[in-house]
């Protein structure tokens, strides 16, 4: 889909239906950030950038990865390599294999279908995730450790357990698990789906929660 642009008060080009469902881009930094990598990823035939994996977006943003212009597939260049764990195969994992992969390997019991990593044979079906691009330290994993936090400001970051959480009180993550704890930092019943009153009824009252709207400074997080 062609980008939209529009013009700011300063007179900069504004890419109009980027960021609304990629990533928190919340200054003019990080908008210049995503325009950079929206043009990158144009150049490179991508019709549509915002479709394209964060965690591998967020490399590029941080130049831990960049395309080969020189090569006739600028997303041909290799990510990292690695073997089948079925058959044992070579497997050499390029940019462009990423592009479709997705944000969280919830899928890992499943066969890994949103993985990136694909077993080159034909009568092999082994898939994997390529985790921590963001961060410059590539690995393969099944999934279940492929968790790509999209609220962390600009095209996100990794935090490894797909049962992590990202607190929208404090901003830290935490283990939410499957039955939804809630943040050590007592989180904001508004923005956690978290209710101090159930719990103090369950607990037998107490009281001794924040009350409603009293804002948590995240310095007094335990997971700062």
């Amino acid at each position: 889909m062609a980008s939209r642009r529009s013009r700011t008060a300063g007179g900069a080009d504004e890419d109009e239906d980027d960021g609304a469902d990629e990533g928190n881009f919340t200054n003019r930094g990080l908008k210049e950030q995503r325009r950079r990598v929206n043009e990158i990823l144009r150049r490179c035939g991508v019709e549509d950038p915002k479709e394209v994996n964060m965690c591998l977006k967020a490399a590029i943003a941080q130049r831990f990865l960049e395309p080969d212009f020189s090569k006739e597939d600028p997303l041909s260049v290799i990510v990292l390599k690695t073997r089948c764990e079925d058959c044992n195969k070579r497997i050499s994992v390029t940019m462009r294999d990423l592009l479709d992969q997705g944000n969280v390997g919830w899928d890992y019991e499943d066969g890994s279908e949103g993985g990136g990593v694909v077993c080159p044979r034909e009568d092999c079906h082994w898939r994997a995730y390529v985790t921590r691009l963001c961060l410059g330290n590539p690995e393969v994993d099944c999934g279940k450790f492929h968790h790509h936090c999209s609220q962390c400001p600009g095209y996100g970051q990794c935090i490894g357990d797909y049962r992590n959480a990202h607190c929208e009180h404090c901003g830290n993550h935490y283990f939410t698990g499957l039955s939804g704890f809630p943040c050590p930092c007592g989180g904001d019943e508004d923005d956690d789906d978290y209710d101090d009153d159930d719990d103090d009824e369950e607990m037998g009252g107490g009281g001794g929660g924040r009350s409603r709207g009293e804002r948590f400074n995240p310095r007094d997080c335990p997971l700062q």
